[in-house]
């Protein structure tokens, strides 16, 4: 009980932990287009590796994070999956999605997405080539 209660208080303080004016998705958003550019390439490399972790992670579910993301301030990436997860709880959270990776022929671009379910969440694209 004790911890049910410390879980649900963790994932609801701040009442936009996960929206669109989150700390994590401005901090996404400030996010400067040459390093956006860096990361889809970074993470485009990484997903076209066939031995690549099925997580990465600073909090240690799956494998240490790769160097080149050392600056960011996220949970974790799964580059199979193509996306960063910045911030979360539960079934919401602030994830990067990377669209057209090693597919040179489609439009390529970083999603941002926010929130669990309408009216609170929504996404919009931070970086496309």
């Amino acid at each position: 009980m004790v911890v049910s209660c410390l879980f649900s208080v963790s994932c609801s303080k701040g009442t936009d932990s996960c929206g669109r004016n989150s700390d994590a998705a401005v901090w996404a958003r400030s996010l400067t287009d040459e390093r956006l550019a860096l990361l889809f390439s970074d993470f485009e490399k990484l997903a076209a590796d066939e031995n690549v972790r099925r997580v990465y992670s600073f909090h240690g579910e799956g494998e240490a994070m790769p160097p080149e993301f050392a600056d960011l301030k996220i949970i974790k990436l799964r580059p199979k999956r193509g996306y960063i997860l910045v911030s979360g709880c539960m079934d919401h959270g602030v994830v990067m999605s990377f669209n057209g990776l090693n597919q040179p022929n489609e439009v390529q671009s970083i999603k941002l997405s926010w929130g669990e379910v309408p009216p609170h969440s929504g996404s919009e694209t931070i970086w496309s080539k």
